[in-house]
Order: C-alpha cells, then structure tokens, then sequence
C-alpha cells in the first residue's frame, strides 16, 4: 500500500496515455459492482474488496485527463469474515441487484462469488431482497440455503448495495430450548432470559450494520480526497514535474525536478517560474502564462519543441516541457511535466556531424567511381580496337598463306604445317571470343537498367527453341513453366537463361535423352526462387565456389567448349537486378541453377 492510503494511481492524457504511475493495480477481478456515486466508482473483488475510482481532470471544460485510483477496505473484507464468531451459521452477506437476480460477494459460508434469484420460486423474497429494496428491519425467512434463519437486513447507504446479518434459527434458539427441556416450572423465567438471550446476539449485528455505513461514507469521502493525493503521488515519476499557482508561483517542486534544476523544494516553493528559465525563454513564458489568464486560451508547450532550463549554477540545459492546466480542490493550477534532454541533444548534433562527413566521403567515393569508369570504359576502347587488330591481323594472314601455299605448284605444306595453321587460326578464333565475352561482361556492370515486365516463360521457350533447331536430331524432354512474370531489364534477364540454358543443354549433349527443366518454387521463407535444372554431367560441389569467377572452369576446353566468362555474367546482372544466384549438383547426376529477383511492387 502506498503512504497516500491508496494501493494504486495513475494519470492518463486525454488520449489514455500514461504520464505517472505508482501502486498495482486489481489484475483480474472476480466481481465488479458499480456504485451510486459521482464519477464511475465501483466495489471490486480480487481476494479483498477495493474500490476502483476513474476521476476526470478537465481544463476550459474540457475533459484533459483521468485519475485511476484503487483504495483497499480492510475493514469491511474483516466484517465479512469476522461474522464466524456470532456461530458457526453466522454469515453477513454484501450482494448487488443484477437484473432479475442479485450478485454477492464471498461470505463464510460460501467462499467464492455467487448469483442468487430475488425471490424462491414461490415467490418469497429473500431477505437480502428487502434490503437491496431500500427497506431496514428483521426477519424469520428462509435463505439461499433453504435454512430458516433469523435475519436483519438494511440498504448500505445511497450506494446501491444490500447488507444481511444471519444465523440458522436452530442455532440461534437452541440455547432456549435446552431450557425449556430442563426447566419447563421455570417457564417465565426462561422467556425472560431467551429474550436477553436475544438482545445479545442481535446486538453485534446492528453495530455492523452501522459499521458499514460507516465504511460506505469512508468510500465517499476517499474519493474526494483522491485528487490530493494525486499531487504527493507526483514525487514518485522519474520527469520533473512543477505545480504552478495561476500567479506563476511554484507551489509543488518534485524530487526529480529537484535534480534537475539543482535547487531544493524550499528554496523555489513560493518564487516565479521564470527563476528556472534563461533570460531569453522568460518573456516567452510569461507570455503563454498571461495570455491564458486573460483570454482562457491555453498554450501548451508539448514534447517535440524544445525550450531551455537554467540550473541554479547558471548553466543553461535543453529540455522537453509540457504545460497544462488542472484543478485542484477547486483552484486553477498549471502543472509542467519536463525531461532533461541534454544527451539527446549532443547524440543528435554528432548524427549531424557524422551526416556530413558521410556526404563528403560519399562524395569522394562518387568521384572516384566516376574515375574507375572512366577508366573502365577507356580500357573497354582498348580491348575492342587494339587488340582485335593484331588477332584479325593473324587470323588474316594465316588464311592468306594457307590459300598461297596450296595454289603453290607442288604445295610444300605438309600435314603437319596444315595443323599448325589452323591450331593458329582457331587460338585466334578463342581470343576472340574471349575478348567478345570480357566487353560483355564488363558492358553488363555499366549499363542502365531498363525496369518493365518481362515473360521468363516465353524467353525460356524462345530460347530452348533455337537450340533444338540447331540440333533436330537430339532426342529432348523439355519442360517450361508457363506464366512466370517478373520486372527487369528484358536485355539482361534473357542473356541470363541463354547463359543457364546453353550451359544446361551443352553439358547434358551427352546424354540419351536430354532433360532441361525450368519453373519455380517458394522458399520456407517465402522468397520466389527460379531454377534450371538438367540431367546432364554434374560438377563436384567442393568446388562450387569457382562457378562464378571469370575465366573459371570445371571442365576442360576440350571436354565442353566456353569462355568461363558466362556464369560471372549471371552473377553480375542477377546482383543488379536485388537477387542471389548458386548452383547445386553432385558428379553424373545433372545440376540445377538457382536465382532470386528483387521483387518489386
């Protein structure tokens, strides 16, 4: 329980956000009945009976905040179990109206909540029934036990409950009839003592009857007192918090604030606000203070705009300050609610910093990819026009000395002179095509993608057809999913699948019937992943590193023919476009090759 009385509070902005809070709250309680009182105020119970207030704070009229409180009743949960001791059928009941029937919380006699009908199904009205009914008396009547039972029963209060205070008849009287067995000469005198008899017992069941009203103007009078003890629960939050009279005069300094400013609660408590700001702020707030006092316009400074504090050393602090009004016993107040935001400050000016030593080294970088390129392309001119000049020049000449040398009389070229040429011709041939493959290659990282939608089905089909036509008389199971559309560069995506294709059809030449499979599938992780798979020679996976390497080879030139340079191609513009290519296989048993694309909505 809290030093205030209270075991729980908190404080809500008017959009049910949480600005304070000390205690713990009811968590799940088993029975909540709302009661006649100003406010939404309701008896709950969770193991003990507590009363939970909900309080609205309003400024100009306007609802700005709550008050969520919860206070224990002790000594009501003690009246309830404390009626044990009138006997062992002792029982005093609290129960709610509920409809047609009547909610009670745990007795004695029956420890858990429990619903019970106004009236027996012949009508008779329980005497819990009177009570709920405004009505105050005794009774002998049958109970919810079907026992009869002598009862007193009264309304608690305006609050809308009902209170009964029973014993069983049997127990009740049984005292009269071990007299009346013994002493029946002395009947007068039995009658006399039963009715003293009488008067005992039923005197402890008016003092709680009393008792609880009493509790139930306890329960009022908390209420009204809840938004005192509200402000001491203020000295529990981590923000400085400063209560403001409608003079500007400091009236509540909390501990945090204390901290904060480096002033004590004494030395503050009566002096203006503005010894807290910096010359520059004072006329401002002052300013947003009178103009409310005069007009009933509020101004409030919320989080997001910063303003600056002064500590007592003179040193100047930036800060998050909320100002708003409120009403305590009756009187306007404003209370500021502020955070120390000196770390944010100085982690956001070096963000700033780094931000712009970021963008000069961005810059630098840029120019330095600008040079690369440029290089690049530079190193692109050479490739094309000095170097195939030589190749074309060997090439050419080897041509022209096999055709001078044959139409020579007696052509002295032998078979082996023959073979030289042309292993000169075809290295010449190779060097060609390699130089062809590194421009493309090199060309796939410079150019500008070309974003649209793109038909990997129809490409594949095209594809796998200009194959077939250049060989009809290999014997082919192909197969291509149908509708696989995706957005890219049309150019680049088809030199992808004629690179995994050919390279699907050429190592799988060797086989009866040549199985070329290309569709896809979804990952566990739901990522679209295509794939081109065949039954051709396989590559060992220890090696599978070397896939993507220009000039990389699993095979040897005499096995397949190829530059090495295409699945580095793959790689470059499947990384362009957002994805991941990699290959899986295992010796003799075909592989298939997978890739990822960014997908784009």
């Amino acid at each position: 329980m809290l030093s205030t009385g209270l075991t729980a509070i908190a404080l809500l902005d008017k959009d049910g956000r949480e600005l304070a809070h000390a205690g713990s709250f009811a968590q799940k309680s088993a029975l909540s009945v709302p009661l006649g009182l100003p406010g939404r105020v309701h008896l709950i119970w969770d193991g003990q009976l507590l009363l939970h207030a909900v309080v609205d704070m309003k400024q100009a009229g306007l609802v700005v905040g709550q008050a969520i409180t919860e206070t224990a009743l002790p000594v009501t949960t003690g009246a309830l179990k404390d009626a044990s001791l009138l006997g062992e059928t002792g029982e005093l009941v609290l129960c709610a109206p509920f409809g047609l029937n009547m909610q009670c919380f745990p007795t004695t006699l029956n420890p858990g909540i429990f619903t019970l009908a106004k009236r027996s199904p012949q009508g008779v009205p329980l005497p819990m029934t009177h009570a709920l009914e405004g009505a105050t008396g005794f009774i002998t009547a049958h109970d919810y036990r079907k026992q009869e039972v002598v009862a007193a029963y009264a309304p608690v209060g305006a609050l809308g409950l009902g209170m009964v205070l029973k014993m069983d008849s049997a127990e009740l009287y049984a005292p009269v009839g071990r007299q009346l067995r013994y002493l029946i000469p002395l009947l007068a005198g039995v009658l006399v003592i039963a009715l003293l008899s009488l008067r005992w017992l039923v005197t402890p069941l008016v003092v709680r009857l009393v008792r609880s009203e009493a509790e139930a103007q306890e329960m009022s009078a908390s209420l009204r007192d809840s938004e005192r003890h509200e402000r001491a629960l203020l000295d529990n939050v981590d923000e400085g918090i400063v209560s403001i009279s409608d003079g500007g005069l400091i009236e509540l300094f909390n501990p945090a604030a204390e901290r904060m400013f480096g002033y004590r609660s004494e030395e503050v408590v009566g002096k203006n606000v503005s010894m807290l700001m910096p010359e520059p702020y004072q006329s401002e707030h002052d300013g947003y203070l009178g103009r409310y006092l005069q007009t009933g316009q509020a101004k409030t400074i919320g989080i997001g705009r910063e303003v600056a504090g002064r500590r007592s050393d003179g040193g100047v602090f930036p800060l998050d300050l909320r100002i708003s009004e409120f009403f305590l016993g009756g009187r306007r107040q404003f209370i500021g609610i502020m955070r120390d935001i000196t770390e944010r400050q100085r982690a956001r000016e070096e963000i700033l910093r780094l931000n712009t030593s970021l963008e000069e080294r961005v810059q630098q970088r840029t120019a330095q990819l600008e040079f690369a390129n440029k290089q690049l392309e530079a190193f692109s001119y050479s490739v094309s026009h000095d170097l195939r000049s030589p190749l074309s020049a060997i090439n050419g000449f080897s041509n022209l000395l096999d055709t001078t040398m044959a139409n020579t009389v007696g052509d002295p070229l032998t078979e082996r002179s023959r073979h030289y040429l042309a292993r000169i011709r075809a290295g010449a041939s190779q060097m060609g095509e390699l130089i062809d493959a590194l421009l493309s290659l090199a060309q796939v990282s410079r150019i500008s993608l070309r974003w649209e939608p793109v038909d990997l089905s129809a490409l594949a089909d095209a594809l796998l057809s200009s194959y077939q036509e250049r060989e009809p008389g290999r014997v082919t199971r192909l197969d291509v999913e149908a509708g696989l559309l995706v957005q890219g560069d049309p150019r680049l995506l088809r030199q992808v699948l004629d690179n995994l294709l050919g390279n699907a059809w050429k190592f799988s030449a060797g086989q009866s019937c040549t199985e070329i499979t290309f569709g896809h599938e979804i990952s566990s992780s739901g990522e679209t992943v295509y794939f081109v798979r065949d039954n051709g020679v396989g590559f060992d996976m220890a090696y599978a590193e070397k896939l993507f390497g220009a000039f990389e080879r699993l095979h040897s030139q005499f096995e397949f023919a190829g530059t090495g340079i295409g699945l580095a191609t793959v790689q470059r513009i499947v990384v362009r476009h957002g994805g991941r290519v990699w290959g899986e296989s295992a010796l003799g048993r075909g592989a298939t090759f997978n890739f990822t694309l960014a997908e784009l909505c």
